[in-house]
This record gives structure tokens, sequence and C-alpha cells, in this order.
């Protein structure tokens, strides 16, 4: 998508006619998309659907994780789900937990 976008303002910038439709076929995205993303209209502040299941307050949470595992000390099954129990005790959450939790 980038791509096609750099190469219909390529073409702008040379003086050219962009077509659409030949731009879309050649990078395989759909046409309406692509226009409408030149247009400026593709970004959006707000998504339909439900709210991501981690707040972005502990996305750190996560991170840190993630940066145990990369360094040489993976986090056990068990440790994780030990720490989702802290977690949720600490937020006061009394649901159950499902049964793909981890």
């Amino acid at each position: 998508m980038r791509a096609a976008i750099e190469e219909y303002r390529q073409i702008i910038e040379g003086g050219g006619v962009p077509q659409l439709r030949l731009l879309a076929r050649a990078w395989t995205v759909p046409k309406s998309t692509l226009q409408r993303r030149v247009k400026g209209n593709g970004h959006f502040n707000n998504t339909m659907g439900r709210k991501p299941f981690l707040p972005e307050k502990y996305e750190a949470d996560l991170e840190m994780i993630a940066t145990l595992g990369k360094r040489g000390f993976p986090l056990r099954l068990d440790d994780i789900r030990k720490l989702a129990f802290q977690f949720a005790d600490f937020t006061q959450i009394t649901k159950k937990a499902g049964y793909r939790c981890v």
C-alpha cells in the first residue's frame, strides 16, 4: 500500500497524470482504498469493535515480560499465570479467567 502511494506521489511530482486503477492493479490493492488513502482520508481516530484486551497503561508490563525473555530469562507458563493472578488481584477483577487465558 505504501509503495503504491509513493508511486502515485512520484507521478504527480513528475508532472504526470496518475491512473489509480492501473496503480491499484499493479500493486494488488483495491482501487477505492488506494483512492481514499491518497486523498488523506484513510486514517481514523476511533475504531469500531471491542476495546483492546490490555489497556495502554499495562503495555509496559507486557514489554517487561518480552524483554526478560529476550535477555535469557524466559517466563514459564506458570510464572505468567501467577503474574496475571497478581495483576487481577491488585486491580480487583472478580471475573473468572477464560479457558484460553494463557
